[in-house]
């Protein structure tokens, strides 16, 4: 259990990668990526949806980069990519004793999208992607610095490709018109 937590731990100091290749100074972490993601999934859930299970899927979504670290698509093929992120899920599996059945089913819940609760998880994903985005664009602008630096329409369009739910797509049509405000 205290190795798994201390490897789980890690994602406080990991940063992610695509801001960290957009030049973002302060980038965010994959733990605050977490929760930004779970609690866009608590917030946005509707009764469609089974809440608790979403924000189990969101927690868990991206505990594999605690070993891989964030991999981000543009770096490598997208079967290699799943190929290792599983890799490394079951890495970190092996250093749990409890609840390791349950996490294994959500993780892969969530891989591989088997139920319309890790569709929504995925959007939510994207759009804490987008919102973070958002936000980095919005302090640039507050510090009188030219956004069209940070190349940030590649966030939006990758994200745009993916939404599958209709508050997802909601979500997006909303942050990028916050978003094209700011020029």
């Amino acid at each position: 259990m205290i190795d798994f937590l201390l490897t789980l731990f890690t994602l406080k100091k990991k940063k992610r990668t695509g801001w960290t290749l957009h030049g973002i100074e302060t980038p965010e972490s994959i733990a605050d990526h977490i929760f930004g993601t779970t609690f866009l999934a608590f917030l946005l859930a509707n009764e469609t949806y089974d809440v608790e299970k979403c924000i189990k899927l969101a927690l868990v979504h991206d505990i594999h980069e605690a070993i891989l670290g964030d991999l981000p698509s543009s770096r490598v093929s997208k079967g290699k990519k799943r190929k290792k992120e599983e890799q490394s899920f079951e890495i970190l599996l092996s250093t749990l004793e409890i609840k390791k059945e349950t996490i294994q089913e959500l993780w892969f819940e969530y891989f591989l999208r088997k139920s319309k609760e890790a569709k929504f998880v995925r959007d939510m994903d994207k759009i804490e992607m987008i919102f973070q985005a958002f936000l980095y664009a919005k302090n640039y602008v507050e510090h009188g610095k030219d956004i069209s630096q940070l190349n940030l329409d590649e966030f939006f369009n990758s994200a745009k490709e993916e939404l599958s739910t209709s508050i997802g797509k909601k979500m997006f049509k909303t942050i990028k018109r916050e978003f094209t405000l700011l020029d």
